[in-house]
């Protein structure tokens, strides 16, 4: 299913180099005839390349950017999706929906995500008890409101700072780019592995009065995805200390274990208006207003054993290990659980913004802009856990390697009430409430001052906060030792399905034991424990993080010739300052104090773009900058999580300094004709504060020692690598193949670290960093007619760092296939058909190495038919 780095490597650079002779004979012919001046490209995901190239050459930045085109035309379930195509970014899926996305090799967290040029505020993670603080949820946005996304890698003085890798700026659509008009989609979408089909729909009602002074939008989106996700997955591997001389020394032990099918129905609604208001060449206003629900019910099956727990014996003598690892071996008194877990999420998003611009035609313009967003993330029917528990003897064997299943063998019949007692019940409520004020004044002089072009200034306030809650409570009253055979029937549901994991061999559990969750909760739960005080844990799981941030800047932009070489530049600096309160509760475990913690820095942060046009076809650039990333609010928040399944926990710590780094970027960018491009570029970023972690030890009465993991600055990273993109429509070719085209990229990254991370000196690894990354697209559109197919790949990374007795967490290299078909039966109605991950490509985990299998996330293929109409 997968190959290897080189072979897919070189045969995304042949692609490129099999096309350089057309492109060179084209571009040798092209300035010699009048009629290839003209050329007109015709077909829409041609015309959207074009616009996207253009926003690229004429940018005063190094830049990407996907339009509207390629957005609405692709099978993109959301804006990352979308994103995933564009030069140097990779993605990450949660239940095989786009989530967050990486810049060039550096993780989510590092990036900023803008609407309309302002900032937003960000829907948290309550599916568990993560906190990923600043990390944009694109699962919100639906790109059929979304005209184009800019992808800005070199940033200049007047932006926002904190983006360390990319800052994305999703434009949505406005009245004046659209005219009078009309437009909506209607589609059907099946899983076939969770064998629904779902509704989704959207519509754009857009007007512009007759002498184009004032237009009016109104969007609305609706999307629903039946998910269903099957997953064979280790938490990690852990050096028993107890074991070592059963083992004849220390070995990686597998700690947990757990068969699991994942189902999860979504719905998500969003409405987006704009005004836009030009009575006259002076003046422009704009209105932006978007709200988005997304709400996730999911229900998820599964069975947790415990081969590394403390009750389990090892058998002497059964026993295989290969580098370290236990990869077969036979347990007695294997602790197990049989789980169901159930959930009702909703992330509610509000954006509004108005822009003023008033240029006085004598060389003045002024902007001004004002920003509220609130995001409200919260678990609306809280998580609910229902367990069941028994003692089994296991086999266990994953000597077939990490892309294979492992064998989880037992006698007891797992699917059997009477093999099991009664645990606990468990119950979660999350709430999270992110707020962000916005206000921004910039001025710029037309100065026509010889090489001094203009000159701008700005200034700029924004207010941040964070409210985190969390409140976990457990009960085990008339469940705990109860045995399984005397709960009744009705308290039971049957397997869901009879294909868990069906493309996978293996001796492993394919059913188990379904507790009705509702039906538990319904009988045994004591409502009158949600009235009780908070616990020292609720407390210190509790924060709130506020911001305000004051920005100025000054900019000059330079226009001048070198000899016969037009070039332009942009000069600046940014100064900006920090104020920081991370209020909530300190805990040994017991006990939770409270505590308040306040911040001030202060950054100044300079750059440099330069522009060259070489030729009237080739384009250089060069770039240097100095940037920051703010840690995220979960991690200067002042709070402690203790693990329920494992003793460790993680915390905060309100004193991190930021990010701070110096990048470069150089790019040679050939337009070699209007529907065409080969583009180029080298990039460095040199990390001088980066965030490590670092653990401690704590007794918790009741839990014994737990090892905690915070947060501290120390270290330093060096990010360098290589970007090449083509993109060209062979409207050169004779009919009828002068509609095929192309579209490629491919990023190298690679990384330089010495830091410490608990007790361990890490080298030469980064979360989140793929060494390789590629995309490839051909197209083709003759008429009425189009279709697309495009694959994305990125290269094995490290997902999580371990420690010096837990494994690190690794990705495989991931590559899926999607395609589109689309047929204009008249001028204004086309029908579609697309698929999304057409291959069946799952995700794979592993540990320290490939010996030490962690997880198989499976969840199938998706096909969408609809229809398109445009008035």
């Amino acid at each position: 299913m997968h190959r290897t780095f080189l072979l897919r490597s070189a045969s995304a650079l042949a692609l490129c180099l099999a096309c350089v002779p057309a492109m060179t004979a084209f571009a040798d012919v092209a300035p010699a005839t009048e009629e290839m001046e003209e050329i007109v490209v015709t077909g829409t995901y041609s015309r959207s390349l074009q616009a996207a190239r253009d926003v690229k050459r004429n940018a005063d930045k190094v830049v990407d950017s996907v339009s509207s085109e390629d957005i609405g035309k692709f099978p993109n379930q959301n804006v990352a999706e979308a994103l995933q195509l564009v030069t140097g970014i990779t993605m990450t899926r949660s239940r095989s929906e786009g989530l967050d996305i990486a810049v060039r090799g550096l993780a989510s967290n590092f990036q900023t995500t803008q609407l309309n040029g302002r900032s937003i505020a960000v829907n948290e993670n309550v599916e568990n008890g993560g906190v990923n603080g600043r990390q944009f949820r694109f699962d919100v946005l639906p790109p059929e409101l979304v005209s184009r996304i800019d992808v800005v890698k070199s940033p200049t003085a007047d932006m926002n700072e904190g983006a360390i890798g990319g800052n994305i700026d999703v434009r949505t659509v406005r009245p004046f780019d659209l005219g009078t008009t009309v437009s909506g989609t209607v589609q059907g979408s099946y899983s076939d592995l969770r064998e629904k089909t779902d509704p989704s729909a959207s519509g754009i009602v857009s007007w512009v009065n007759d002498d184009k002074s004032l237009g009016l939008l109104l969007a609305g989106s609706y999307m629903k995805r039946s998910v269903r996700q099957d997953r064979e997955y280790s938490t990690g591997f852990e050096i028993k200390k107890g074991w070592s001389s059963l083992f004849g020394g220390d070995t990686w032990t597998p700690t947990r274990i757990r068969p699991t099918i994942e189902q999860e129905d979504r719905k998500r609604y969003t409405v987006a208006g704009a005004l836009q208001w030009q009575p006259d060449a002076r003046w422009e206003t704009n209105v932006d207003l978007l709200f988005s629900r997304l709400r996730n019910d999911y229900d998820e099956y599964g069975i947790d054993i415990y081969p590394g727990d403390s009750a389990a014996k090892p058998r002497p003598g059964s026993f295989t290990i290969k580098n370290g690892t236990l990869v077969k071996g036979t347990f007695d008194n294997v602790f197990t659980m049989a789980s169901r877990e159930t959930s009702g999420q909703r992330h509610d998003l509000y954006v509004a913004g108005l822009n003023q611009k008033f240029t006085s035609g004598d060389g003045w313009i002024v902007d001004m802009d004002v920003s509220y967003s609130k995001a409200h993330s919260i678990s609306e029917d809280p998580i609910s856990r229902t367990r069941l528990q028994t003692y089994l003897p296991l086999t266990m064997d994953f000597t077939r390697g990490y892309k294979n299943a492992y064998d989880l063998i037992t006698s007891t019949d797992l699917n059997n009430p009477a093999s099991y007692v009664g645990r606990r019940l468990e119950y979660r409520m999350q709430d999270s409430n992110d707020t962000d004020w916005g206000g921004r004044l910039d001025v710029t002089r037309e100065l026509n001052m010889g090489p001094l072009a203009s000159i701008q200034a700005g200034a700029e306030y924004r207010k941040r906060e964070r409210d985190y809650f969390r409140r976990d409570i457990t009960s085990n009253t008339g469940v705990a030792n109860v045995p399984g055979a005397s709960f009744s029937s009705d308290l039971f549901d049957s397997f869901p399905y009879n294909d868990f994991l069906s493309d996978y061999s293996g001796n492993f559990p394919r059913t188990w034991l379904v507790p009705d969750g509702k039906a538990f909760f319904a009988k045994y739960w004591n409502k009158a424990l949600e009235s009780n005080p908070l616990t020292a844990a609720d407390k210190a799981n509790s924060f709130n993080v506020q911001e305000e941030i004051w920005g100025g800047y000054a900019r000059l932009n330079m226009e001048t010739e070198l000899g016969s070489i037009p070039v332009s530049a942009n000069l600046g600096g940014r100064l900006v300052n920090t104020q920081q309160i991370s209020a909530g509760h300190a805990s040994n475990g017991t006990t939770a104090t409270p505590v308040r913690y306040e911040k001030d820095y202060t950054k100044f942060l300079p750059s440099l773009n330069v522009k060259a046009d070489l030729t009237d076809d080739l384009v250089g650039r060069f770039s240097v900058a100095r940037v920051l990333t703010r840690p995220n609010l979960g991690d200067i928040a002042p709070r402690l999580t203790i693990s329920n399944d494992a003793p460790t926990g993680s915390g905060g710590n309100p004193n991190l300094n930021p990010y701070l780094a110096t990048q470069y970027d150089a790019t040679l960018e050939w337009y070699f004709a209007k529907d065409a491009a080969l583009t180029g570029g080298v990039f460095f970023k040199k990390l001088d504060s980066y965030i490590t972690a670092r653990n401690t030890q704590i007794d918790v009465p009741g839990r014994g020692d737990i090892r905690v993991t915070t947060l501290t600055n120390g270290g330093d990273a060096e990010v360098r690598g290589f970007e090449l993109a083509y993109q060209q429509v062979m409207s050169f070719l004779p009919a009828p193949f002068d509609g095929l085209g192309v579209q490629a990229n491919y990023t190298h990254a690679d990384v330089k670290t010495e830091f410490v991370t608990g007790t361990r000196t890490v080298r030469d690894l980064l979360p989140g960093l793929s060494k390789d990354s590629y995309n490839l697209v051909g197209f083709y559109e003759l008429g009425p007619f189009g279709a697309r197919a495009s694959y994305s790949w990125r290269s094995a990374y490290m997902s999580g760092f371990g420690n010096e007795v837990s494994s690190d967490t690794n990705v495989d290299d991931f590559g899926t296939l999607d395609a589109s078909l689309s047929y204009a039966v008249t001028e204004n109605i086309t029908v579609t058909l697309e698929g999304t991950n057409l291959t069946g490509a799952a995700i794979y985990n592993y540990g320290n190495d490939k010996n030490q299998p962690r997880e198989i996330y499976y969840y199938g293929r998706r096909y969408t038919a609809g229809v398109r109409a445009k008035f």
